[in-house]
């Protein structure tokens, strides 16, 4: 190989430019780098796991009613989007308390000006006929009109802090007997279907990407802005939405990844210090870069993975690891043959001695990292065992040009640059001295005794600076201290097998940023610091009817969103009126159910809503059987909450067939909290759900609930990350113990 590289190296050159070329072409222009993943943590949930199946089924299947439909046109701004509320955080300053008449007068001004906010009104929450909604501000100060002294204040504090409906306003610490609290709150809520440049959404699901994009430009930037523009003289505030939440992280994120231009820049700038050649270090750099291309492309189109986000940018990082230490090893390498008077005047020679021990060390290290990535690529977790096959490809195409494109470099580089400039002048001056740039002097205490080498039977005349050390320093050092440090490396594996085993789920919230970024202290001061109410977060939870199962043959894998076909349960049927009774029985369970949240619009039973209408109408309740399914399709067209409900899919037609309905309730859960705060919830959901099924008749007996975001899929994800790691750790070490084995054809080192 050494021999073809140096006689043919510019022919080898040819057919690899030429594949860099095409494969940039195909894979920049095709949008293989672009990162389509909309939502990154739904793609980590497990299609093996019974939470994940029962949450796509319902996604699906509202995806199948959804097309079978044409949906009514819903008024502007009439259906509330959860993560479009907005919360103003007031608190004081001083830690002291925040309800006295100067500083409620500073937040009823803050509050204005919020309201001020441009084109605040076209999403701003709307009754059916366009007038602004009582709910779209939810406010305590009005509450304080005709208070105008502290005692006063403290008096309607004691009684509002015992209202359901008001409690939420303040400290969880607040209590009647004392009627102080450091921090309040305002809500504001916005809704959709929006209308925008001339252009009318139906409902909140038509082209909800396109409406949110809006909202995130037009509202969520502009509450930006004003946030950073107003300020008072006691009170700090923070507006916080889920919209707002994600712009922030997504600013974090995009400032992290500056790191990798940092870190190319590192590794450029630390590669032309060590290999001392801007030739070198360029071309070098550019023959890393040129290898993501071809292994993108081989990702996509050979190993037909589509699936790229945020978390595959991160091999960048580790790429630049190995390529460096790849172009050290083959240019120290090469430097060491200068020390053999015979490689020294020939370069082809003194090539075959390079490539020879430089292969076989980059041949180990490469080979180790890359099935370490493939253990990774057995991991049950999608977007984990996408990322191991493209890091695995990456780095054996970094291999293969490694071993092809860089001995090419050396070999320019030493026919035409190095003997004709000075090289280390290129980067810095300082670092010139005067050598002989052939060989040490023959009365060198550097002289090393005559050895016979294996292939050119040449004598070493010397050694560099870190050859030296190792050889005359650095061996009879470790030599004298060798029972110490097996003593200490033993220790140290051993504590680590044993913090192995302690490897678990979280048994705290996961938190993305730190405590001091705005966003996060606004979901800490919500999630911990406030009486809880009906709009705060929760987990929202679905009672499903109607669904048998999902169908995932011919799905693509790597599609988060494809979630299979639906299959249909045939007998699901409201065909009798004990059938109606044991919905609205169930309702009234659920309402009074320990784990549901109480008060307004935590329920979405349509059975309930159903009777309002019938009865309204003169009719009685329940219906007849034959009835029911005429009947609840009436409703859902002729009637404004029957229309929310089948928008909503709580209500599934296809044609005139009913095919599914759902219950919809909030939880006392907080949502996003660690593994082992949510099993008591799900547990006591299954009970409730199992218990109907087996309370009820053929028809209507084969429920599930599952969460409406995918926080009960969530949890065994949490699992998977864990014997994911454990079963990567496992797989990789054993490999890698076989390769050192190889390599070193010795056991204690290859152990140790």
């Amino acid at each position: 190989m050494s021999k073809l590289i140096y006689h043919w190296w510019w022919a080898l050159l040819i057919p690899i430019v030429t594949i860099i070329v095409v494969c940039s072409i195909i894979s920049i222009g095709g949008g293989y780098f672009k990162v389509e993943d909309k939502n990154p943590a739904a793609s980590f949930l497990m299609d093996s796991s019974e939470k994940t199946t029962n949450y796509h089924k319902r996604m699906q299947a509202e995806i199948d009613v959804e097309k079978a439909n044409v949906l009514g046109e819903i008024p502007k701004s009439t259906q509330l989007i959860t993560d479009w509320r907005t919360f103003l955080v007031f608190k004081s300053k001083d830690g002291g308390n925040i309800f006295t008449p100067e500083r409620i007068e500073q937040m009823k001004a803050l509050e204005e000006s919020f309201m001020k906010i441009e084109n605040l009104g076209n999403f701003s929450l709307k009754t059916a006929d366009g007038q602004t909604n009582s709910r779209f501000k939810t406010s305590i100060f009005a509450a304080f009109n005709s208070a105008t002294t502290q005692a006063q204040l403290d008096a309607t504090i004691s009684q509002l802090v015992q209202g359901t409906s008001t409690s939420f306003f303040f400290s969880s610490k607040t209590t009647p007997e004392k009627p102080t609290s450091f921090l309040t709150r305002t809500i504001f809520t916005f809704a959709a279907p929006i209308e925008w440049d001339g252009k009318k959404y139906n409902d909140k699901t038509d082209d909800f990407e396109k409406q949110n994009e809006i909202f995130e430009e037009e509202m969520g930037q502009k509450i930006r802005e004003w946030t950073d523009d107003e300020s008072t003289k006691d009170i700090e505030f923070i507006a916080y939405s889920g919209v707002i939440d994600d712009l922030e992280l997504e600013d974090v994120i995009m400032k992290d990844f500056t790191l990798a231009i940092i870190s190319i820049c590192f590794v450029y700038f630390y590669l032309m210090v060590h290999l001392r050649s801007i030739f070198l270090s360029s071309f070098g750099m550019l023959q890393v870069i040129s290898a993501f291309p071809v292994a993108m492309t081989i990702y996509r189109d050979i190993f037909q993975v589509n699936f790229y986000n945020q978390l595959h940018m991160l091999v960048v990082f580790i790429v630049l690891g190995i390529s460096a230490d790849n172009f050290f090893i083959y240019t120290d390498c090469w430097k060491q043959a200068r020390n053999f008077p015979k490689l020294n005047k020939d370069i082809s020679y003194r090539l075959a001695f390079t490539y020879r021990r430089a292969v076989k060390a980059i041949s180990v290290t490469s080979s180790t990292t890359s099935m370490a990535f493939i253990a990774t690529a057995f991991s049950k977790l999608m977007p984990i065992s996408s990322f191991g096959i493209w890091a695995c490809i990456l780095v054996i195409v970094n291999y293969c040009f490694t071993s092809t494109v860089f001995p090419i470099l050396l070999v320019i580089h030493g026919k035409y640059i190095e003997d004709k400039i000075c090289t280390r002048k290129q980067v810095c001056p300082c670092l010139i001295k005067k050598e002989n740039n052939n060989q040490p002097p023959a009365n060198s205490q550097n002289q090393r005794p005559k050895r016979q080498l294996s292939s050119f039977h040449e004598v070493e005349t010397g050694y560099g600076i870190i050859e030296k050390f190792f050889n005359e320093y650095w061996v009879k050092w470790m030599n004298i201290v060798k029972i110490p440090v097996i003593i200490i490396v033993t220790c140290w594996v051993a504590f680590c097998v044993y913090r192995t085993t302690q490897i678990g789920p979280l048994t705290e919230p996961e938190q993305f940023l730190p405590d001091e970024y705005p966003m996060q202290e606004a979901e800490n001061h919500l999630r911990y610091d406030f009486k809880q109410g009906p709009n705060d977060e929760a987990v929202k939870i679905r009672f499903i009817w109607g669904i048998n199962g999902i169908d995932r043959d011919g799905t693509n894998h790597w599609n988060p969103v494809d979630y299979g076909t639906i299959n249909w349960d045939d007998d699901f049927l409201i065909d009798t009126e004990a059938k109606q009774t044991a919905f609205i029985t169930f309702c009234q369970t659920i309402r009074g159910h320990k784990y549901i949240r109480g008060g307004d619009e935590t329920l979405f039973c349509f059975m309930n809503e159903f009777k309002t209408w019938v009865e309204n109408n003169g009719e009685t309740f329940p219906v007849p059987g034959d009835k029911f399914t005429s009947k609840l399709l009436e409703f859902t067209e002729n009637d404004a909450t029957g229309k929310t409900y089948r928008n909503e899919k709580l209500i599934g037609f296809i044609g005139d067939k009913l095919k599914m309905v759902q219950i919809k309730a909030v939880s006392t859960a907080i949502p996003w909290k660690q593994r082992s705060y949510n099993v008591p919830f799900v547990d006591a959901f299954n009970g409730l759900i199992g218990d109907f099924n087996s309370d009820n008749d053929d028809g209507i007996n084969n429920a599930f609930q599952t969460s409406e975001d995918f926080n009960w899929p969530w949890m065994d994800t949490e699992k998977e990350f864990v014997s994911g790691a454990i079963q990567g750790m496992a797989i990789a070490i054993s490999f890698a113990f076989v390769i050192l084995v190889v390599a070193t054809t010795n056991l204690i080192i290859a152990f140790f």
